[in-house]
């Protein structure tokens, strides 16, 4: 196992890229666009009230802001997740909408396939909090690669360190997406989300059968986040793991339900239990 930047990467003749779908961001900002269509339409008919336009409107645009910005980057080449070459697995760590981050840092993690035990896909169900003591209910697919051998240390700490990542470099202020497609389920197992790759999981689950992984049968997994927990750290546990897929504000969420802290005692104390 190797630790790359994004100059060793390899190249489009050396791998098979699996790369982050436009389409989900597309449907988005189709959808603002339509509604901010409509609440202008009944604005001129005197239907809506200016005081909702504007409301309305400032909340599109803001979404428009960040639909456009995702569409951009999706179509940039740091736009992948996984690449597939003759003996081994690129992994890239940093999300695709992190691009602005330097690109000598460390974000690709490199598997030989004989440093491989096995791959497979995992459905998740999840139900989280949200506001006002509501839960949402998320679906998405992993594939989980198993190694042979422990990972060590230095991988945990480089996804810790992305996940705390500030771009001192930039000209101007840019804050970090809490997208972090890649997680350690133990020091043995890695998990990347797919729920939005392009091509889809079986072709990577096929290819990687060609190269002679284990492919091991589908698994599917719940978990209800919004289900209280006696113990501290076990519910503690529960916050960390929302927090290393970038669902902050579930975690927020759960840590105002449970230990009734405000919004900027919840989000301290978030800060407080990852940097652990």
């Amino acid at each position: 196992m190797k630790l790359l930047s994004l100059h060793q990467a390899p190249t489009r003749q050396q791998a098979m890229f699996f790369r982050h779908s436009w389409f989900g961001a597309a449907v988005v900002l189709i959808a603002v666009l339509g509604v901010a269509a409509a609440m202008i339409k009944g604005y001129t008919s005197e239907k809506v009230p200016l005081v909702a336009l504007l409301a309305v409107g400032l909340g599109g645009v803001l979404a428009v802001l960040l639909t456009t910005s995702m569409l951009r980057r999706a179509f940039q080449p740091t736009n992948w997740l996984f690449a597939l070459g003759p003996d081994r697995l690129w992994i890239k760590y940093r999300s695709y909408l992190n691009s602005h981050f330097p690109a000598e840092d460390l974000q690709i993690v490199e598997f030989r396939y004989d440093e491989i035990e096995s791959a497979g896909l995992i459905r998740r169900v999840e139900k989280v909090p949200g506001q006002k003591g509501r839960s949402t209910t998320k679906y998405s697919r992993h594939i989980e690669i198993v190694a042979h051998h422990p990972f060590g240390v230095e991988l945990s700490e480089a996804l810790q360190l992305e996940r705390s990542k500030k771009d001192s470099t930039a000209s101007r202020i840019k804050s970090q997406s809490a997208h972090y497609p890649v997680q350690l389920k133990d020091d043995k197992t890695l998990r990347m989300c797919v729920t939005d790759i392009r091509p889809g999981q079986k072709t990577a689950l096929g290819e990687l059968k060609i190269h002679r992984i284990a492919v091991v049968a589908e698994k599917r997994e719940s978990d209800d986040f919004t289900k209280p927990l006696k113990d501290k750290q076990e519910m503690e546990g529960r916050i960390v793991a929302l927090v290393e897929k970038g669902d902050t504000a579930s975690a927020v969420h759960l840590v105002r339900q449970h230990f009734g802290m405000g919004l900027t005692e919840a989000k301290q104390f978030i800060d407080e239990l990852s940097a652990r």
